[in-house]
């Protein structure tokens, strides 16, 4: 298989994380196009566009996408008085149930046990997934 970014030396360049902001986080977020126009604006197909990704970031751009969305919600679960319905739509899920599987997946226990006073500091420990660049 072709390397699409054997021309590019990024693996250098990025090797220490860079602090981001929440405000940088969620402007990065909203600025990202689908998978589609992604691969429009790069003008390589779907297939090489996500194995490419995954070389360089360890990860699919949808599991990036999960990831985010969960971390966002953990933050919200934390600090605001939305409930989980509100929360799950906020982060982006149509439904409650496929959100509360999916923190319950990733963070070990279902967001209404997050609610709950002792489970929080839990819940604040929980680091996002290390990935490897």
């Amino acid at each position: 298989m072709r390397n699409i970014f054997k021309n590019h030396d990024l693996g250098s360049k990025y090797k220490q994380p860079v602090k981001l902001s929440t405000q940088d986080k969620e402007a990065i977020y909203q600025a990202l196009p689908s998978i589609k126009e992604l691969c429009k604006i790069v003008a390589i197909n779907e297939l090489k566009l996500k194995t490419g990704f995954r070389q360089f970031f360890n990860e699919t751009p949808y599991g990036t996408s999960v990831e985010y969305r969960l971390q966002e919600a953990k933050k919200l679960l934390i600090a605001s008085e939305l409930n989980i319905n509100e929360i799950s739509k906020k982060v982006g899920y149509k439904y409650a149930q496929n959100f509360t599987k999916a923190f319950g997946d990733r963070f070990g226990m279902p967001p209404k046990r997050a609610y709950e006073k002792e489970n929080i500091l839990l819940l604040k420990k929980t680091k996002p997934k290390s990935r490897k660049i």
